[in-house]
């Protein structure tokens, strides 16, 4: 009983020195860039990489996050750190998307799918929704018809964000198909779908 007491303890104080050394690389990096030195993707991977270490994996995406805002392209040290889930996948493609870069976010994409991760729909409307907004509709097109071969069956926003895109492409003969299509598909359009319809169709 002794022994497990002492074990615990260990792991406590260990958890504890941790993250103390993690506040303080904060307050290097936090002084770092005050002073006006701009973080590189070695930074940024370590303190990715300390906030993993301690399962803090809401931290250690607002630093990837932050990281992309700034314009720092992440690498494979920046993957291999927050062996990410399904969900973190979708968090980091959105953010990568949010700042342009959809070819990252598409090689991300197929990372997940190399590490035997299954996008949920959620994953496949992240990516969507990033390559319509940066004008890539053919390659949001493809990925839409993708999703056929999975065993995943599109929802009203999935369709939803497609037709926006292709109205937004000046494909309005194209997002009138989709939208003429989804009573087949057992889809009913709510007020996001006919406002995307309408707005198209007036500019």
């Amino acid at each position: 009983m002794e022994s497990v007491n002492i074990s615990r303890d260990v792991v406590v104080y260990s958890s504890l020195i941790n993250w103390v050394v993690l506040v303080e690389a904060m307050n290097f990096f936090n002084k770092m860039v005050g002073q006006g030195i701009s973080a590189d993707v070695v930074t940024y991977n370590s303190l990715i990489h300390g906030f993993c270490q301690l399962d803090f994996w809401k931290e250690a995406t607002r630093i990837f996050n932050h990281m992309v805002g700034h314009s720092i392209s992440p690498d494979i040290g920046t993957f291999t750190s927050l062996k990410p889930t399904s969900v973190t996948y979708s968090t980091l493609v959105g953010a990568l998307c949010q700042t342009g870069r959809v070819r990252t976010a598409q090689k991300l994409f197929k990372d997940m799918q190399v590490r035997g991760l299954s996008p949920d729909l959620h994953a496949y409307s992240v990516l969507l929704a990033g390559l319509c907004k940066n004008g890539h509709i053919e390659e949001a097109i493809c990925l839409f018809e993708s999703v056929k071969s999975t065993e995943l069956e599109s929802n009203i926003e999935v369709v939803s964000i497609l037709i926006n895109g292709m109205c937004r492409a000046g494909k309005l003969r194209e997002a009138r198909k989709q939208f003429d299509e989804l009573s087949k598909k057992g889809l009913v359009p709510d007020v996001v779908t006919y406002n995307i319809m309408i707005n198209g169709l007036c500019k």
